[in-house]
């Protein structure tokens, strides 16, 4: 398995701070989880960005967001992004509105999402606006088969509950999510949805190769060769497979490594939508010492965003990973992600039973 993983190095932090102070200027009255999607960092480098211009006195802070110094209320601009569809490009209708406060409701009872098995779930907004991009009508037919591999962010269930009519498969490692993906489908009659013990080290299946007409995975960087050599050998091999992946999270910069990986994987990119995914913020990593709880509106708190990034495979795809992985965590992950890996593997405390989720429909 080749190693030369898609690790972007970390935007610089003069860089950082220069483009949000020319942001705040530019729009006047803005939140934190906007500054977020719009700046390439994530929310620890943000806030440390913020306290030092609030320090030296070129912004300042009010319940309602941040703007700069001596900026005139009448003049401010909160927002630039489509009210419907939040900068998306897709978006429910109101027939829908009961549907996603019954998926809300489900995913309240879900298993804690688990640092030991490195999850990091986007927020229930995304995972709803995920469904809605992979069934959206006009560009190309509905999927009949849907494959996850790993879904701390239950789009599974979004995906059923928007399409029953398609089936919906998840491959997940975490034991505890697929006991509760199966129960919820079994107590809501969701008869196109099953979960199977599936840890990506393995190969895909023999009696599931080939069968997807789109495969779903969020990998973090270094795993990248591994998840989407996977989906390749789910996917149909006619040129209508295709796979949804999300790249280009905000608190790393952008080259070239990426789309070299594609060519070389033989995928084609069919869409990339900057932001789409916002990743959720835990409880405990909010910082006391931030003037401004970053919460966008209603919404759940936002860690970090990236963008969404729909590829098409060819009939010269071919997987950079064959057979069984064995690499080590370290390996994989990297030195630092091992470690905090093996720190809530040790901790009794880590595995909760419930996650905490606020949020609410879209207009």
């Amino acid at each position: 398995m080749k190693q030369d993983y898609f690790q972007p190095p970390r935007p610089d932090v003069d860089f950082v701070r220069s483009r949000l102070l020319e942001e705040i200027k530019r729009l006047g009255l803005v939140q934190f989880n906007q500054l977020m999607r719009w700046l390439p960092v994530n929310d620890r480098t943000l806030e440390a960005g913020l306290l030092q211009l609030m320090s030296d006195g070129s912004v300042v802070a009010s319940s309602k967001g941040y703007k700069a110094k001596n900026a005139q209320d009448s003049n401010l601009l909160v927002s630039r992004e489509c009210d419907t569809c939040a900068g998306r490009g897709v978006a429910t209708c109101d027939e829908a509105k009961e549907i996603y406060s019954e998926y809300i409701s489900i995913c309240k009872s879900a298993p804690m999402y688990s640092y030991s098995l490195n999850q990091r779930p986007v927020t229930l907004d995304t995972a709803w606006h995920r469904a809605l991009f992979a069934l959206r009508p006009g560009v190309s037919s509905l999927p009949r088969v849907v494959t996850l591999i790993g879904d701390d962010d239950l789009t599974s269930l979004a995906l059923a509950l928007q399409a029953p009519e398609i089936k919906v498969q998840v491959l997940e490692a975490d034991e505890r999510l697929v006991s509760f993906i199966n129960y919820c489908a079994q107590e809501r009659n969701l008869n196109c949805l099953t979960a199977t013990v599936y840890n990506a080290r393995d190969p895909i299946p023999d009696g599931l190769i080939g069968k997807s007409d789109l495969a779903i995975c969020d990998p973090s960087s270094s795993l990248f060769d591994l998840f989407l050599s996977r989906c390749i050998d789910l996917c149909r091999r006619d040129g209508q497979g295709q796979i949804m992946t999300f790249a280009y999270p905000t608190y790393l910069g952008r080259d070239l490594s990426l789309q070299q990986k594609v060519t070389q994987m033989g995928l084609m990119i069919d869409a990339l939508l900057p932001g789409f995914n916002r990743y959720h913020l835990h409880d405990i990593d909010i910082s006391d010492s931030r003037p401004v709880v970053p919460r966008n509106g209603k919404e759940e708190t936002v860690a970090f965003v990236e963008a969404l990034m729909q590829l098409r495979v060819t009939d010269e795809a071919k997987p950079l990973v064959d057979g069984v992985c064995t690499l080590s965590d370290e390996e994989l992950y990297g030195e630092k992600a091992a470690q905090r890996i093996l720190d809530q593997n040790n901790d009794p405390a880590e595995h909760q039973n419930v996650r905490k989720v606020s949020s609410t429909a879209r207009s």
